[in-house]
């Protein structure tokens, strides 16, 4: 039997803290555990759980952790161990689901090696949490959830996440293994004033760049730019081989930039300071289209190609302290079923009511 793990990633975010909190289960037979991580601005937590005392549902986003409850409804913490006391509720509601699975007929493919799935795009987050005497408020913020599951992270990949004023995004661009062949995957949607963008390989979308931070996906006339512009992050654990050996590194709570466009227009162009991001290229890696020199990029180093980055189409990264793009004022009204964000930064105080969360 093959080690498989199996994990939901929850993310709450209000106006001045984020947290994500990720149930997970690996291995296979006697050897299956589980874990709990934690995620903060500030700080990050791992928890091992033996395999009796872990549940979690492939199919929907739920998960029990000892004595915590994860589900689609929200959270339940109650954990004492001699590093983390934490406890609280948070209740969701307005889940924002794609129209469709974000694998699209990938989902139907064996074998391969990381599954992943996208439950809510963005949804109402009230409640509190309390870890190690941090107090974690949120009323009327904003949540995202999503789900991994297979034997191994791929090998090198770009994660990102945003939820902003008129919408949300999300996307992927990952080193995907298929039999004897290897190809660059793109996972990517964007939710704004109720409209959804998707970008995927399935569509025709191509990973244009990623080279040292950057990321733009081209998919006939769209195309979506991230830029990670804050390089602290947090180490967390992630699986190889359908165990948890593998340490990477995400900023729950980074500055970056992202731009839409469609066409000649500019659908979104802004810099935040509530970006989720994991860049696990090389610094320097460049994966893009058939001729890197064209798009101003040389093959290695990001040496100078034959081409310059303005005439190309690409923005040009922007340098951390500085604002080179223009953060424009998103055009139109924002979604009024987007729920604000809001809540107040870190507070310390004492327990909080519990609750069944698991339908």
């Amino acid at each position: 039997m093959h080690n498989e793990f199996c994990g939901w990633y929850f993310k709450c975010q209000s106006r001045d803290e984020t947290i994500a909190l990720i149930p997970a289960v690996h291995g296979s037979g006697e050897s299956r555990a589980g874990s709990l991580q934690f995620i903060s601005r500030e700080e990050n937590w791992i928890l091992p759980f033996s395999g009796g005392r872990c549940r979690v549902e492939k199919n929907r986003p739920a998960a029990r952790m000892g004595e915590s409850v994860f589900s689609e409804k929200g959270i339940c913490l109650r954990l004492r161990t001699d590093s983390v006391c934490a406890a609280g509720t948070v209740r969701f509601r307005g889940l924002t689901p794609l129209r469709y699975d974000i694998m699209g007929p990938f989902r139907c493919v064996p074998f391969m090696e990381c599954r992943h799935s996208v439950v809510s795009m963005r949804h109402r987050v009230d409640g509190c949490l309390q870890i190690n005497g941090n107090e974690y408020r949120f009323h009327n913020a904003a949540g995202y959830i999503e789900g991994d599951r297979g034997r191994s992270f791929p090998r090198q990949y770009a994660w990102t996440q945003c939820c902003f004023q008129a919408g949300s995004l999300m996307l992927a661009v990952a080193d995907i293994p298929l039999g004897p062949f290897r190809f660059t995957g793109v996972t990517g949607a964007v939710r704004l004033r109720g409209k959804e963008y998707r970008l995927a390989t399935y569509l025709g979308a191509k990973a244009a760049v990623i080279r040292d931070g950057t990321v733009v996906v081209r998919q006939g006339n769209l195309s979506l730019t991230a830029v990670l512009l804050d390089r602290s992050a947090r180490t967390l654990m992630a699986p190889a081989d359908g165990s948890m050996t593998r340490t990477i590194r995400e900023n729950v709570a980074c500055r970056a930039f992202y731009e839409l466009r469609e066409g000649g227009r500019r659908l979104f162009s802004f810099e935040t300071d509530n970006a989720s991001f994991e860049f696990e290229y090389p610094l320097f890696f460049i994966t893009t289209g058939p001729d890197p020199g064209r798009h101003g990029f040389g093959p290695f180093h990001g040496a100078p190609g034959r081409g310059s980055a303005a005439g190309s189409g690409i923005p040009r990264r922007p340098r951390p302290g500085r604002r080179p793009f223009a953060a424009r004022r998103l055009p139109g009204r924002s979604a009024p079923a987007a729920p604000a964000s809001g809540g107040t930064g870190n507070r310390r105080v004492g327990g909080g009511r519990q609750g069944s969360l698991l339908p």
